[in-house]
């Protein structure tokens, strides 16, 4: 650790005393920078579902943060791979099931916003206190927004996610979206950062007066988040018409038996076994999971068609129900139908924003010919989503990998949906704790747009999610069976599904005039706190 007072014989500033000095001396040896990186990615890790240590998320960021100051450039940039390589692996082990390829391309694409960061925050010139924690925390957001956008962009592994099973503090989503919760969490460890950073350079009780104002603003920002949470979850918002018995069906069907033509008409039996089970618990709805109909070509099958509309007939049950369709040659679609109690077809979603190598070749032109990119499905786009009219109530339909898009379910929720659906197989996460994680968003899905939110997996976790957060039943990975909750349809909208992601837009603004202004050479001149 090095502070103002000498320069060793390597370059780095050492120490000669416990003197206060300036707090632009802090810089670490790089191997400790190293070690420090590597620490943040296993807090990183184990704040998330695998280990559901979510208060380790308030000071992951520390040793990261102390690790990249003063480092430069170069350096910064190395520390930030360091970080995505090591977290994403980690937090995307569970592509492993794809093979490799998929988790070095996964963690690739992903570590390069991480390496972004580490630039910025090394070649970044060290200011106040307040102002260091106001742009690490803007440029930490930036780069979760960066994640989120183009054909590759999903909000995984956000820092807010792990605070999912946090009532009282993911309300902020009401407000501000997934990046509400980020920015507290990220601003809170930058401002415990810049207090150990002055309390090496100046001692503990001046580095306590220098990074005072900083800390003072951390307790604001968490002390209006849990203020605001409490009357929310006192005064949650009002009912729009009366409850509605939802039922979700979980076949637990694993991903290479699905298809098996031996075992299609045993799925269709448990599906419509399990499906009279929720009917026969009151459910006046039941959702199926994401492409749960073992056959391709649904809709133009006559008999499968006939199948499902006499059975939601027989039970007089809106019914939602999961296929492949195709529509010429070339178009093949993911789809969600929407069956009447009377039997009609009267309703379809097909998915709009499908999953990078698993439903479709981003680039395609430009990849190279490999064997693995053979098994890539071929599916097309469909139109933006609408909400369904489910007997005058309109339910928005997310399918599967939409639900990670956090603007496409608030883009529903302004039009009207009350209910938030999402038919998914998490399948292919296996039996890895990807589906927790998965379900978490369902839950901050649920809060962002004052949607009650009901999940359909395939082998789980399937569950029904209240307004404000609160889980009402779910199911276990791997079950079999059917769970069924009564859900009141919520009335308004939430500031979030009005403004969008404008706090996202103004961090990514904050950053770059922040690293703009660092390139002047007079910049940091004269800086002392």
């Amino acid at each position: 650790m090095s502070v103002h007072g000498g320069e060793s014989a390597e370059g780095v500033e050492v120490s000669r005393g416990f003197s206060p000095a300036r707090s632009g001396s802090f810089r670490l040896p790089f191997w400790q920078a190293l070690l420090l990186a590597l620490a943040s990615a296993l807090l990183l890790h184990l704040s998330f579902p695998h280990a559901r240590l979510h208060p380790l998320a308030w000071l992951a960021l520390i040793p990261f943060l102390l690790a990249c100051r003063g480092q430069g450039l170069l350096r910064g940039t190395i520390l930030g791979l360091v970080l995505g390589i090591c977290s994403q692996t980690l937090l995307l082990s569970w592509t492993l099931l794809f093979g490799p390829l998929a988790l070095v391309g996964a963690v690739c694409i992903r570590s390069i916003a991480p390496a972004l960061l580490g630039a910025v925050l090394g070649r970044r010139r060290p200011g106040g206190a307040v102002g260091d924690a106001f742009f690490a925390a803007s440029a930490w957001v930036a780069m979760e927004f960066l994640h989120t956008l183009g054909p590759l962009g999903v909000t995984w592994g956000m820092l807010g996610h792990t605070q999912a099973r946090v009532p009282v503090l993911i309300q902020v989503g009401a407000l501000v979206g997934p990046w509400g919760l980020s920015f507290i969490l990220a601003f809170t460890n930058a401002a415990v950062a810049a207090w150990v950073v002055h309390w090496r350079t100046s001692g503990l009780r001046e580095g306590t007066r220098r990074a005072g104002p900083a800390l003072a603003w951390a307790a604001g920002f968490c002390s209006l988040a849990l203020l605001f949470g409490t009357l929310r979850l006192a005064y949650p918002p009002a009912a729009s018409g009366p409850p509605l018995a939802w039922g979700v069906v979980q076949v637990s069907m694993p991903q290479n038996v699905k298809w098996d033509p031996a075992f299609q008409a045993q799925t269709m039996d448990r599906l419509e076994a399990l499906t009279r089970q929720a009917a026969a618990q009151g459910a006046q709805a039941v959702v199926w999971p994401e492409t749960s109909i073992p056959y391709r070509g649904f809709l133009q099958t006559p008999a499968l068609t006939f199948r499902i509309s006499r059975l939601a007939r027989d039970l007089g049950i809106w019914l939602l129900v999961g296929s492949i369709e195709s529509a010429g040659h070339q178009a093949t679609f993911n789809t969600v139908s929407l069956f009447s109690p009377q039997g009609h077809l009267v309703g379809r979603h097909d998915k709009h924003r499908l999953v990078p190598f698993g439903e479709f070749l981003p680039w395609k032109r430009y990849l190279p010919p490999l064997p693995q990119l053979d098994l890539v499905m071929n599916y097309k786009p469909g139109p933006r989503p609408h909400p369904l009219d489910l007997g005058g109530t309109p339910v928005g339909v997310l399918i599967c990998y939409e639900s990670m898009i956090s603007h496409l379910p608030a883009d529903l929720a302004a039009q009207g949906a009350r209910f938030l659906l999402v038919p998914t197989n998490d399948a292919w996460f296996g039996e890895t704790t990807a589906a927790a994680h998965h379900f978490d968003m369902a839950i901050l899905r649920a809060v962002e747009t004052g949607c009650p939110t009901i999940q359909a997996g395939n082998t789980g976790i399937s569950g029904f999610v209240s307004a404000t957060g609160e889980v009402l039943s779910e199911t276990r990975l791997m079950e079999r069976g059917v769970r069924v909750a009564r859900l009141v349809p919520i009335s308004g909208e939430t500031l979030y599904t009005r403004i969008g992601d404008l706090l996202a837009w103004a961090c990514v603004a904050w950053t770059l005039l922040a690293v703009l202004a660092s390139l002047s050479p007079r910049s940091g001149e004269g800086q002392t706190t």
